[in-house]
């Protein structure tokens, strides 16, 4: 579950480093420097309010809210054997 979620926060962010690199000089060239400054400052602010509102507060270790301790637990370890 973690690791598909660490993939999700990867891939959106990569994209939007990708959109920023492509949008901040179009907006540059048709507006100017302030328009270009003031809409990716917005665009900053809404994705820190977004991940605020959405994105849940993790309690505890990573472990113990995405219930990896539990399926560790299940694990059933090889008793050890020699080596042939």
């Amino acid at each position: 579950m973690r690791s598909q979620i660490q993939s999700y926060t990867v891939a959106s962010g990569r994209t939007g480093a990708s959109l920023a690199s492509f949008v901040f000089p179009a907006v540059f060239a048709a507006f100017g420097e302030s328009v270009a400054f003031y809409y990716l400052s917005a665009l900053a602010i809404i994705a820190a309010v977004v991940t605020f509102v959405f994105i849940p507060e993790t309690k505890g270790s990573l472990e113990e809210s995405s219930n990896e301790i539990k399926e560790m637990k299940s694990i059933k370890i090889a008793e050890d054997q020699p080596v042939r």
